[in-house]
């Protein structure tokens, strides 16, 4: 422990008897501006090239971030058709609860680990969240519009070496999607609010295929997100992200027909794994 009144260590440095040829009191060997100090050993001195070329590839690094996940979820499916006239309309109803358990890290942890700068631990944040959707869907001209509204509950881990922080926090969600029921392309808007006082909004667009009969099915999706994120403390941030998602699930399906109305009531298990890799503007506080 330092005495800054003194601008010495209170205790002798357990280490001393393997540096003799140093002071147990001294720190970064008295070679504070062109060395650093290795945990509290001696000192390394810098080759200040190459650590302003690593300080600069590691800020840089921090605007990617890396994610990947895997996620179970129950649903259930109701699908009510009626024929009038000439012309068949059909309701859905789903409802799905969703557990995920998802990892992150900053591409700037790659060069603080790696590069010729002082190594600095990982920061490694895990989330698990637990979700309910309740979404409504309708076909109009060949293309499948879904409304959904979801609440969940996300716990988040951030880890640092031997430090870990953890903190809760629910999310509300609006989500409207348009696909073609044919052709695999579809674009969504989505709205999330956070209780920490989080907004984001964001635009998603790409393509989904899937292969398989309807009670077991692997489908494979990629798509694009451009979205903003704003918040009470900090300036807004824009990011781009690309991610690509694996699912397999498998259905029941128990259906009723009497005259013109058919009711179906589908329940689907779903296992899904994924990952992502994006750029953001960096976090700044206003």
């Amino acid at each position: 422990m330092l005495d800054t009144r003194l601008g010495r260590f209170f205790s002798v440095d357990p280490l001393a008897d393997q540096y003799c040829w140093n002071s147990s009191y001294s720190f970064s060997s008295n070679r504070v501006i062109d060395a650093f100090e290795i945990e509290g050993l001696e000192a390394n001195p810098m080759n200040w090239f190459a650590e302003g070329l690593s300080q600069w590839e590691a800020a840089f690094a921090d605007l990617f971030t890396f994610s990947w996940w895997k996620s179970e979820s129950d649903e259930v499916k109701t699908e009510v058709e009626m024929q009038v006239k000439d012309k068949k309309v059909t309701g859905t109803y789903t409802e799905s609860t969703t557990t995920t358990n998802k990892s992150s890290w900053s591409g700037g942890d790659y060069f603080r680990s790696h590069g010729s700068a002082p190594a600095v631990t990982t920061v490694t944040t895990k989330e698990d969240t637990k979700s309910t959707t309740v979404s409504t869907e309708a076909v109009i001209n060949n293309k499948t519009t879904s409304a959904s509204q979801s609440k969940s509950t996300t716990t988040t881990t951030t880890t640092q070496g031997s430090s870990t922080d953890t903190k809760t926090t629910s999310t509300q969600a609006a989500e409207v999607t348009v696909a073609h029921p044919v052709y695999p392309p579809y674009v969504s808007v989505t709205t999330k609010e956070t209780s920490n006082g989080t907004s984001t909004y964001a635009v998603k667009g790409g393509v989904k295929a899937s292969v398989g009969p309807a009670w077991m099915n692997v489908s494979a999706d990629v798509n694009e997100q451009a979205y903003v994120k704003t918040s009470k403390d900090k300036k807004p941030v824009v990011g781009y992200m690309i991610e690509a998602q694996v699912t397999v699930k498998s259905s029941t399906k128990v259906e009723v027909q009497k005259g013109p109305y058919k009711a179906k009531v589908t329940y689907t298990k779903k296992y899904s794994a994924g990952a992502s890799v994006g750029v953001q503007t960096p976090e700044v506080k206003r």
